[in-house]
């Protein structure tokens, strides 16, 4: 859609959690619910942890204007191995927020990852879920 972001001096003074997700909640999401970009216009962002961590704190927004997991889902899976505590902790944070409202879709979407992805995207993800059913998102022996 558009060349905006590759643009954009990302990592100019956007170098921790704090300022990445406030240029997240306040920039990014409102570009993409005015369509000046696209999910897609995203998904080249993995050189750095910062770019990486963007892309689900940029979807937290967008689940308070009704996002669908579909559209998002395939970026975040591209991200599911990722290593970083930042990363992990922004997709949890964004498929706890999902899951909310399509608990179905992200269930079955943690437990095709359960066994793969980083313990704190688990963890995070489900902290909301009573006790007992959290069970099933523990790793297969």
């Amino acid at each position: 859609m558009s060349n905006i972001l590759p643009q954009v001096q990302f990592d100019y003074e956007i170098n921790n959690w704090a300022t990445t997700d406030m240029l997240c909640k306040f920039v990014l999401s409102s570009f993409l619910i005015d369509n000046v970009i696209d999910f897609d216009d995203l998904m080249p962002w993995n050189d750095s942890e910062w770019k990486r961590r963007a892309v689900p704190v940029t979807f937290v927004e967008l689940v308070k204007k009704d996002l669908k997991p579909k559209d998002a889902l395939n970026a975040i899976e591209q991200l599911m191995l990722d290593t970083s505590e930042y990363v992990q902790k922004g997709i949890s944070t964004f498929l706890r927020g999902l899951w909310k409202k399509y608990p179905v879709e992200i269930e079955e979407f943690l437990l095709k990852w359960k066994n793969n992805c980083g313990r704190l995207i688990i963890q995070y993800s489900i902290e909301k879920m009573d006790k007992e059913y959290r069970k099933k998102f523990r790793k297969s022996k």
